[in-house]
């Protein structure tokens, strides 16, 4: 064939990946998934036995079925078991502190990860068929990105929290009041939803066009895909591990040293009480 090139990767029907040349398919915007750019010239297409099999998941997806299962599973006890929590420490008003408002702050992350993430990867397994702009897909990616991002910096803000009361713990009656925690939190999700911005940007979308044997019927269906850099994942492993986790145990080193220099003095006045009673 001198229009297309015939790619030997096979998938898991036996078909052959095949790339054509534009007069197989008269519009459309076409792309060479192989090198990741976009091309007026060529798209990639997916010989299958029925692809109106495409209009009903079930029959494409593997183990489909258990995908719904687990979701549905990790849905309905990760909504009850974050519930609880929130509403147990912000119900409580006599245990209501600094601490535990960082704590249903980083159950409301989860929440948003379950409610929204979860329904959201679902309900793309149904719209890759007219989502041309990968509106589902890329949503998923930003709550994900949301809910880790603002986890993370509930966590960071908790020993930050941490470290002033006991470090300082003259300060802290000052700082660490229920006033100031409410705009650290505030501040907590204003930056996270900032932060998760980059994904929708790095998140590209392309389309692959199948068809039967006979080239009888052509259906199109959109997918996402990350963008090929290392920048983004070189920006998630800062702001979701490096920073945080450098942040944390520097805060979390001086606790410990605090803590064990108050612990010899209280030994150091125990024993010398002990000597000046006998």
């Amino acid at each position: 064939m001198n229009d297309s090139t015939i790619f030997s990767s096979i998938d898991e029907y036996g078909d052959e990946y095949e790339l054509y040349d534009e007069n197989y398919h008269a519009n459309g915007t076409y792309y060479d998934l192989f090198h990741g750019n976009e091309s007026s010239e060529k798209f990639l297409a997916l010989t299958i036995d029925d692809p109106d099999d495409l209009r009903r998941p079930w029959k494409i997806i593997p183990f489909f079925y258990l995908y719904i299962v687990t979701y549905l599973v990790t849905l309905i006890f990760g909504i009850i078991g974050n519930v609880a929590v929130i509403i147990l420490m912000a119900g409580d008003r006599k245990s209501r502190n600094t601490t535990n408002m960082f704590l249903v702050s980083l159950s409301v992350a989860d929440l948003l990860m379950l409610v929204l993430c979860v329904p959201l990867e679902t309900v793309y397994f149904f719209v890759v068929l007219w989502d041309s702009g990968g509106a589902a897909c890329k949503m998923a990616n930003y709550f994900m990105m949301l809910s880790f991002t603002a986890s993370v910096l509930n966590l960071t803000a908790v020993s930050l929290e941490r470290f002033i009361v006991i470090v300082f713990p003259m300060r802290s009656r000052s700082l660490c009041t229920i006033s100031n925690c409410r705009r650290s939190v505030l501040l907590v999700w204003g930056v996270s939803l900032i932060l998760a911005c980059p994904i929708i940007k790095v998140t590209e979308t392309y389309t692959v066009m199948y068809t039967n044997p006979t080239r009888t019927e052509w259906i199109s269906a959109h997918y996402c895909k990350p963008m090929d850099s290392l920048a983004f994942p070189t920006y998630q492993l800062l702001v979701l591990f490096a920073i945080p986790a450098l942040l944390m145990i520097v805060f979390y080193t001086a606790v410990i040293r605090e803590l064990w220099k108050s612990t010899r003095t209280f030994k150091a006045l125990t024993t010398t009480t002990s000597s000046y009673k006998r």
